[in-house]
């Protein structure tokens, strides 16, 4: 792609924000939600354990998907999300407490939002699935935010039964521009979810925190980014069985809090 052509693609106009924007509804699930479970078990609600997930990925998402099966193999008790290969249409029924995976690869990043739309749109939202993400990897960089920003919120107004979880953008160990601009992306989807009320599952922070949960960085322009600590991967990139098992807790943090914000919801609104 070129420079003017991805330039195009950053000056597009973001989305007016929802009345969300002034409610305190926001998400965020970090390493501060899931890190501490490392060994403990996860305390997960009977409703949050049924719910069913659309996740597409590429390499980095089906590290995730081997940490769920990790953790429902080791301790089934506790983590009970089970796995299922998908394609770009829901079967004839879904069942709850299954993580629908969808790899979809590496096509690039436009193509990776253009397709994701029209899978929700060919029938991977509510009632077939509650929860819906769409996850790009570390080679992504050049993505657009507001490209990202105006695709979700677009499904969200067809779908407003569907949970639409944001992500950040997964890193890499180096100290480059590359991660860089990962870090930029980052940053903007952290802030824009917050102030419109989103949900968010932070991949970039739970990589981005050693087991003791000292934040692994480097410093670029005079400013502190994040990279993805060496404890997690094997290859700089993809994770290892450690850095899998740690994001994949962050499926039951995510449930949890969805639940508990429903629950206040509901109060609220019984007042």
């Amino acid at each position: 792609m070129s420079f003017f052509k991805h330039l195009s693609y950053l000056l597009l106009p973001l989305p007016l924000t929802t009345a969300a924007a002034t409610d305190d509804k926001s998400i965020r699930i970090g390493y501060a939600q899931c890190g501490g479970q490392a060994k403990t078990t996860p305390q997960i609600s009977e409703k949050a354990a049924k719910l069913r997930w659309y996740f597409a990925h590429a390499s980095v998402g089906a590290n995730m998907v081997d940490g769920l099966n990790d953790l429902n193999k080791k301790e089934g008790g506790s983590y009970t999300y089970s796995t299922f290969f998908c394609d770009k249409a829901p079967p004839g029924e879904t069942k709850s407490g299954t993580v629908y995976e969808h790899n979809r690869g590496n096509p690039g990043w436009k193509t990776k939002f253009d397709q994701f739309e029209a899978c929700v749109n060919n029938g991977w939202h509510f009632p077939k699935v509650d929860i819906v993400m769409n996850k790009l990897c570390y080679i992504d960089q050049l993505a657009s935010f507001k490209y990202y920003i105006r695709s979700m919120t677009n499904l969200e107004a067809s779908f407003p039964d569907t949970v639409f979880v944001y992500m950040t953008m997964p890193l890499t160990t180096t100290q480059d521009l590359d991660n860089g601009l990962r870090n930029g992306f980052n940053d903007h989807v952290r802030a824009w979810t917050k102030e419109n009320g989103r949900v968010l599952f932070d991949i970039a922070d739970i990589e981005a925190h050693d087991p003791k949960g000292q934040m692994c960085t480097f410093e670029r322009r005079s400013k502190a980014c994040q990279k993805l600590c060496a404890d997690y991967t094997g290859d700089g990139g993809h994770l290892n069985e450690t850095g899998r098992q740690l994001v994949a807790r962050g499926f039951y943090a995510l449930a949890t809090a969805l639940e508990e914000r429903k629950g206040k919801t509901a109060v609220e609104a019984a007042r």
